[in-house]
């Protein structure tokens, strides 16, 4: 069962600061006397606090600043407090299969006075909410700015801006293509025939995102299949809550027919070599090189993605008897990780005493990375095949010019495979789940493989011959 929660002032209209309710509204629901309309079920609470209604942002659900009042970003906080808790709350009477009540949630409630101090306030009242029926342009747009957490595992993980941006990537192409339809576009019209010419689009007609040295641009993006794929996925996504919401019936998109795209793309890896050629240049003078290089080759030694590596502080540090190492929960997937740390990590966060640079953004940093790589010489030519507008494209490219934040942890997971390193302990830190994933993962040449094969014990002569 799905659930949002907004704040909202009892009394918007006035000039006095009004009390601000809680609103929990779930996909519970019963059918009206026409027996046609869906009513929906809303419980509602005082939070205790008040707020001016001229200082009350309505899009966002929060204060904002203001002449008479005082800095909303405490007010704010202790609504996003509430908001977990509540959600924390419903989610675990969900799956312990206890019905959503006023009664349940306010006994749970009471149980936090240290997020809910105010125990006196008014009792929750259960309403009835006709919804008028949301677009699915609408119920993307409030997905991407309300939802605050995804679940894994049953924890709460918030949505960080990243994601948000990829959300809205998405729902920019899907108006974009509504906008070529005659009658627009909504849930009843997710279908295959949507599906084939929503890729079509994707494929083929996208236009370059404006910029302020092209407002209009007439060229196209010419989207690879793994490009047009993870935008199929965020729309299944989207579709995914909307039916747990209640607002979307049409289950069309579940087909096998509606398949994400992908594709396998050789995608390349830096060598011990290289990486070393990276760790030993002078980037002193430039210190925006420098401090990317740093991150980025904290990123190849530990195996994390962009969002957990930017992200290391003092704290994921610790050292036992056994020497010194990284523990960090990743923001993906919520898995724990623990491994030693490799002597250029410790190099690094030393350099820094243990407080990494603050990141930039993925593309700047990626531009950035190129950079570095062609000051390191890797000029290794490389030829990438694949899809790009529906059509097999070969490019054969320096190899500095392929060079982004991903191959970080693709540089890391091969070359500690390379070292004879144990795949199920790689996996340990990667978080693939099986072995056919992560030697998918992996990026080995053939010199690489017969290099890794010259020591095994199959091709040393074992026999012992005594001289004659």
């Amino acid at each position: 069962m799905a659930s949002s929660i907004t704040f909202v002032l009892k009394e918007p209209r006035s000039t006095e600061p009004s009390l601000i309710y809680l609103i929990l509204r779930h996909n519970s629901y019963k059918l009206d006397n026409s027996g046609k309309n869906k009513v929906y079920q809303q419980l509602k609470f005082s939070t205790g606090m008040k707020w001016k209604p001229n200082d009350w942002n309505t899009k966002k659900h929060k204060g904002k600043d203001g002449k008479d009042n005082p800095d909303p970003n405490e007010l704010n906080q202790r609504l996003s407090n509430m908001e977990t808790v509540v959600s924390d709350i419903y989610r675990r009477l969900v799956n312990n299969g206890i019905e959503i009540t006023a009664d349940s949630i306010r006994a749970e409630i009471d149980k936090r006075p240290d997020v809910f101090p105010d125990l006196r306030r008014k009792s929750i009242k259960a309403t009835a909410l006709k919804e008028q029926p949301k677009t699915l342009i609408d119920f993307f747009e409030d997905y991407i700015h309300k939802t605050q957490y995804v679940y894994k595992k049953g924890q709460p993980y918030p949505i960080n801006e990243r994601t948000r941006q990829r959300y809205a990537t998405t729902l920019r192409h899907v108006k974009g293509f509504a906008a070529t339809r005659r009658h627009g576009l909504d849930f009843p019209d997710i279908d295959l025939e949507f599906y084939t010419d929503f890729v079509n689009y994707l494929r083929t007609k996208v236009l370059k995102k404006a910029t302020k040295n092209d407002p209009t641009p007439k060229s196209t993006i010419n989207m690879t299949d793994n490009t047009v794929g993870k935008h199929i996925s965020t729309l299944k996504t989207i579709l995914n809550a909307a039916k747990e919401a209640g607002i979307n019936t049409n289950l069309k998109y579940t087909s096998s027919k509606f398949a994400t795209l992908s594709e396998d793309i050789e995608k390349i890896y830096l060598t011990e070599s290289e990486l070393e050629k990276i760790y030993a240049l002078d980037l002193s003078g430039t210190k925006s090189l420098d401090r990317v290089r740093d991150l980025f080759l904290v990123g190849c030694y530990t195996c994390l993605r962009f969002s957990d590596f930017i992200n290391l502080k003092p704290e994921n540090i610790y050292t036992n008897d056994k020497g010194t190492f990284l523990k960090i929960k990743t923001s993906k997937t919520g898995e724990l990780v623990v491994l030693p740390i490799h002597w250029i990590v410790s190099a690094i966060l030393q350099k820094y005493n243990y407080n990494l640079p603050r990141s930039i953004s993925n593309q700047k940093m990626n531009d950035y990375l190129k950079e570095i790589g062609q000051k390191a010489k890797i000029e290794e030519t490389v030829s990438i095949t694949k899809f790009e507008g529906g059509l097999k494209t070969t490019k054969t490219l320096p190899k500095y010019k392929l060079i982004a934040t991903h191959t970080a942890r693709r540089s890391g997971a091969t070359n500690m495979y390379l070292a004879g390193i144990p795949a199920i302990s790689i996996m340990k830190i990667t978080g693939h789940k099986t072995e056919k994933a992560f030697m998918r993962y992996i990026q080995m040449s053939q010199e690489d493989n017969a290099n890794k094969l010259i020591d095994h014990p199959f091709f040393k002569n074992s026999k012992i011959l005594s001289a004659v």
